[in-house]
């Protein structure tokens, strides 16, 4: 039997720690799906980004599209699937005084990985086999949560004027970024794990 490993965009946040807007540990946006699968098949005319987050890191971070459209919170040990249109895509991550974003280019039909990690320094990608490596085990030591869109979404409606900054915010950190980190931060329809 023939087994396709996953590639993976890994986003290296900078230092949001535990002081981030949403913090909460036991994400009221998000619920544990009754199995530990995420391998359906992705619609024909969408594409699947697997956002996936290590047990070793603290705090939630709430994970929303350019259009303010709430996608998932990232929390210690677990991962979430958003599906979302091909094309090109902002998908930014909120902190408290802090936005990034990664430009992500999406091709229908395929499946995406980011490893959102808060550490210090710039956001990074590392593609490859590394990263091919850690997908089965943060699989296996990663719980699949199911985002709560009408909650999460209420959430960011609730405050507009600030998901709209951290949006401009989001991607003019990415615009800002000299070019070698630039394309760390950017994801590309080859980026899919089909390629793996």
């Amino acid at each position: 039997m023939r087994t396709r490993p996953a590639i993976a965009f890994a986003v290296i946040l900078t230092a949001l720690g535990s002081a981030c807007i949403g913090v909460n540990p036991n994400s009221s946006y998000m619920r544990p799906a009754s199995a530990n699968w995420d391998g359906d098949p992705v619609p024909r005319d969408m594409g699947r980004v697997v956002f996936v987050r290590s047990p070793a890191s603290a705090g939630a971070f709430p994970i929303f599209d350019e259009g303010g459209q709430f996608l998932g919170e990232s929390t210690s040990g677990t991962r979430f699937t958003a599906i979302v249109r091909p094309g090109q895509h902002y998908f930014i991550v909120w902190g408290k005084g802090h936005t990034e974003s990664l430009l992500a280019n999406l091709a229908a039909g395929r499946t995406y990985w980011v490893v959102v990690s808060p550490r210090p320094g710039l956001w990074a990608a590392t593609r490859g086999s590394q990263l091919v490596k850690e997908i089965p085990s943060y699989r296996a030591n990663t719980r699949l949560m199911l985002p709560d869109q009408a909650a999460g979404q209420a959430y960011l409606d609730s405050m507009k004027d600030e998901v709209a900054k951290a949006v401009r915010d989001g991607i003019a950190t990415y615009s800002a970024y000299p070019d070698e980190d630039k394309a760390d931060a950017t994801l590309h329809p080859s980026d899919d794990e089909s390629r793996w």
